[in-house]
């Protein structure tokens, strides 16, 4: 049933008092004339019956659909929110109405009018709202491409003489796009397990709901094998809809398998406090699925944990000639290329036993470069003299080294075991100690600087080549509303 009642309003603009309809709660099917006035956006408006202005009075309610089985409560404040879960929790332990949750009853928190108005709508199409908010972050994504220099505000569901999504720009602009019922319904489908789960004692089913169950769930991709793809920060990872069917694609084993050997090899040696397996689970950088996985299996950290990794053949972006739907950087100085590819960059690099990043010292796994490769990262003496001309003593001196020193200067390595405990500075100490010139270790680093970045270039070319096909199905693009 509806409750509803009057109470005395002050209008702003003359001062006049007059009672205003306040509705505890709506149920849209015994008054359907308030609902079609919710639907409208008009609900939330009286109007002074002095001067005639209109004005917005929003206040907390309840919206009951009894068709669709959905309660829909509009709260403006937690206190609010807490008061309302304690009703919903007594209703539950009462024996005439607990069995109402049992009987598929949606619950559901907004925190505007706009929000309660959505809602509503969608619940009144008959659609599933969670579904909606997964749809509104492939939009969203979609919008920011066909956009990039507009900032969206709200993406909201909306329906006259058909459906649609309109978005809010920041600059007061409006788009609009044609609501996709095949997407939608494929959605629902793959997705129908981990959305049930997620939305489980889960009262708002917003976009912060939605955003957080794809950056732990995937982000879905109709054009690939396993239509669900997880992002870790360097590795992505694919399943069917269920985690625990989610796996790496083969291409990119042997980039994960030597990125342990380069932690075990160069990186658990510096001095940070942290365990080393929280070191290397964050430098693996993999979905949250396998991070969870390998922290629940109480494995020493290393090369053990690839026993927990499960692989499929030809699931990722490349081998299926799809671009990635999120980028990988969002850094203004990073190349458009770095930013769609980067994860497939990073990976590669790591392919071929090299880490890409130079910030505390050019590191690789030898055993794993190609000729090609170790001829640029490893040059003799001969070749380095040819370089870097009147440096004959230091590089006799710097060939006369024990590995591990030589290693160090040669490669700029500040997170080398020989100086673990010590601070970046040792580095410099060290080259001093051992008699070489600042003008000597400048040259020797540009030289290593250049032939690494000839190496960057050469697996970055690589990986261009790989997909110079690639394409994505084509969205329909946002439309400015006129």
């Amino acid at each position: 049933m509806s409750r509803v009642y009057d109470v005395e309003v002050n209008c702003p603009a003359c001062g006049e008092k007059f009672n205003a309809p306040l509705w505890e709660s709506l149920n849209g099917d015994l008054n359907p004339t308030e609902k079609d006035l919710l639907l409208s956006g008009k609900f939330f408006k009286v109007t002074c019956p002095k001067c005639s202005i209109e004005h917005p009075f929003v206040y907390p309610m309840l919206y009951h659909d009894m068709t669709n089985s959905a309660m829909v409560h509009l709260v403006l404040s937690e206190e609010n929110a807490e008061s309302i879960l304690d009703q919903l929790k007594s209703v539950e332990a009462s024996p005439m109405m607990g069995s109402m949750s049992l009987a598929g009853y949606r619950f559901r928190f907004v925190k505007d009018q706009n929000e309660l108005r959505e809602k509503a709508m969608i619940f009144d199409c008959g659609l599933d709202d969670r579904v909606i908010e997964l749809l509104k972050t492939h939009y969203r994504t979609m919008f920011s491409k066909a956009h990039p220099d507009t900032k969206l505000s709200n993406i909201f569901f909306y329906k006259d003489t058909s459906y649609k999504f309109i978005f809010l720009a920041e600059n007061s602009s409006t788009y609009t796009i044609d609501f996709d019922k095949m997407l939608y319904d494929d959605v629902a489908d793959i997705r129908k397990n981990v959305i049930d789960e997620k939305s489980i004692s889960c009262f708002y089913i917003n976009q912060e709901w939605a955003l957080g169950l794809i950056k732990n769930d995937g982000v879905y991709n109709k054009n690939l094998p396993f239509r669900d793809v997880h992002y870790g920060s360097e590795y992505m990872g694919f399943s069917d809809g269920r985690s625990e069917n989610t796996c790496l694609c083969l291409c990119q084993k042997q980039s994960i398998e030597n990125r342990i050997k380069m932690f075990i090899t160069h990186y658990q040696f510096d001095s940070c406090l942290n365990p080393r397996n929280e070191l290397l689970l964050s430098f693996l950088g993999l979905p949250n699925y396998f991070q969870n996985k390998i922290k629940n299996s109480g494995l020493p950290f290393g090369e053990e944990w690839l026993s927990l990794l499960q692989y499929s053949r030809e699931i990722c972006h490349i081998c299926n000639s799809q671009k990635p739907d999120y980028q990988h950087s969002i850094y203004v100085h990073d190349s458009d290329f770095k930013k769609q590819w980067g994860h497939y960059m990073k990976s590669r690099y790591f392919h071929y036993g090299i880490d890409d990043m130079e910030h505390w010292g050019v590191y690789f796994i030898e055993e794993a470069l190609t000729p090609e490769h170790k001829t640029l990262l490893c040059p003799t003496k001969d070749e380095l003299a040819k370089e870097m001309s009147g440096f004959d003593i230091e590089l006799d001196k710097l060939f006369a080294l024990p590995k591990d020193q030589f290693d160090v200067l040669l490669y700029y390595r500040t997170k080398a075991k020989v100086l673990r405990y010590k601070s970046m500075v040792a580095y410099f100490h060290l080259s001093s100690e051992l008699g070489f010139s600042d003008e000597f270790m400048n040259e020797l680093h540009s030289i290593i600087h250049k032939r690494f970045l000839a190496v960057r270039k050469s697996i970055r070319d690589e990986l261009k080549r790989m997909i110079p096909k690639t394409t994505t199905a084509k969205a329909p693009t946002p439309k400015k509303s006129k």
